[in-house]
């Protein structure tokens, strides 16, 4: 819930950002995309702490009745990878935001989050075991 609240927030501040080429005073522009970059900034930390929270804490979740099958521990260590990969490029993300042009590729954030959905969407379908199944002896 907390993930679609966010990304929805998200969504909606980035399309409620004022037309620069519309508004003839220039500091209420600066002041409305400061704000409106802030707000972003925060929902799209909120949304990606709250998918490496899945992938990290509850997609790794077992239950202590059963041992856990070697599938089952390779699919916790794709989770493992893919959690820390997204803190990793929230971490960079960050890095980027206060200091602008540390990172030496044409629109960093962008690919950062691209690659941060990406191994979401690799937990995700690892968790949906769409791979890494359970084999059925």
């Amino acid at each position: 819930m907390l993930a679609f609240c966010c990304a929805s927030l998200l969504g909606r501040v980035a399309a409620e950002a004022p037309p620069v080429l519309l508004s003839p005073d220039t500091s209420s522009i600066v002041i409305a995309c400061a704000a409106t970059s802030g707000l972003r900034f925060f929902f799209a930390a909120c949304f990606f702490l709250t998918l490496s929270f899945f992938a990290l804490i509850l997609f790794r979740k077992t239950n202590p009745a059963h041992l856990p099958t070697p599938r089952k521990l390779l699919r916790n260590a794709v989770y493992t990878i893919c959690g820390y990969a997204m803190l990793i490029c929230l971490v960079l993300i960050v890095i980027e935001e206060f200091f602008s042009g540390s990172i030496p590729i044409p629109q960093p954030v962008f690919w950062l989050e691209s690659l941060a959905i990406i191994m979401f969407g690799i937990s995700w379908f690892v968790k949906g075991e769409a791979i890494l199944k359970d084999e059925i002896i």
